[in-house]
């Protein structure tokens, strides 16, 4: 049940590397938008507000509204189910919502030379190397923003991948083999536990998910139904809230135990 989780820079022509993969893997193609529709589509979230969120775009009165965070653990919720079913290659920023637990997910970044990538956006989009030049800037500003909120690390930082694929150095042939290899040791590895390490995440965005409501500076984290919930921004009333956030995830079925901690941006 090979997972592979692309992260591209704009205008890279990356598309060719993931139609190969599709087919060598019998994968299921899941983009951004593909996700941002699923998400609008279950949990009736407006497209305008997913995009927002992605494009970490303001939210007004989001302190009070928690849209923000509705948001996010609607996307990880549906990239969860995703990540259940299997064989799925995820393209682009969204993919970085699968938590590094998921072992059995390789995580590549599609690079390319700056100049190549003008050259490719001025042909496929028929704009001027001005129009051009503004769109790269303000994906890479949309995705920097995204992968500090996310991982605490710029979005191209190599240790957030399996793989770095330069496409102006490496044909596709080589880029293939390289990510074939990678999955060689899977199959001999234990199904259990990856089994249970996909059951930790759909738990976790399931629970990310109702807690949303409460609002934002809540991590959580499941292992084999051990439950434990970070609490990192400010709180009034510690106790009252810790006895919230048990009574919600207590709820789940799986669930062995739950623990609240306390993070780095906690304060009274």
């Amino acid at each position: 049940m090979p997972i592979i989780a692309i992260t591209n820079k704009l205008y890279t022509g990356s598309e060719k590397i993931i139609q190969i993969l599709c087919e060598k893997f019998d994968c299921t193609l899941a983009t951004d938008m593909d996700i941002i529709q699923k998400a609008h589509q279950i949990y009736s979230i407006k497209l305008a507000t997913l995009k927002k969120v992605v494009e970490s775009k303001q939210i007004a009165f989001n302190n009070y509204t928690h849209e923000r965070e509705k948001c996010i653990a609607a996307l990880k919720k549906v990239s969860s189910d995703l990540v259940g079913d299997g064989n799925y290659i995820f393209a682009g920023l969204l993919s970085h919502l699968i938590p590094r637990e998921i072992t059995h997910v390789m995580r590549i970044l599609i690079e390319e030379d700056r100049t190549k990538r003008i050259e490719k956006g001025i042909t496929a989009g028929n704009l001027s190397e001005k129009q051009v030049k503004k769109r790269m800037d303000l994906f890479d500003q949309h995705a920097l923003a995204w992968t500090l909120s996310l991982c605490g690390k710029k979005p191209w930082d190599e240790t957030l991948y399996d793989k770095i694929i330069p496409l102006d150095k490496l044909d596709p042939k080589t880029a293939i083999h390289m990510v074939s290899e990678h999955f060689l040791p899977f199959d001999s590895n234990d199904k259990k536990t990856i089994r249970q390490e996909v059951i930790d995440f759909k738990l976790s965005a399931d629970i990310d998910l109702a807690l949303s409501a409460i609002g934002q500076g809540l991590l959580v984290k499941a292992s084999k139904g051990h439950v434990i919930v970070t609490i990192d921004k400010k709180v009034k009333k510690l106790t009252t809230f810790q006895q919230k956030i048990i009574q919600v995830v207590q709820t789940f079925s799986g669930v062995r135990l739950v623990e609240t901690k306390i993070g780095k941006k906690y304060y009274k």
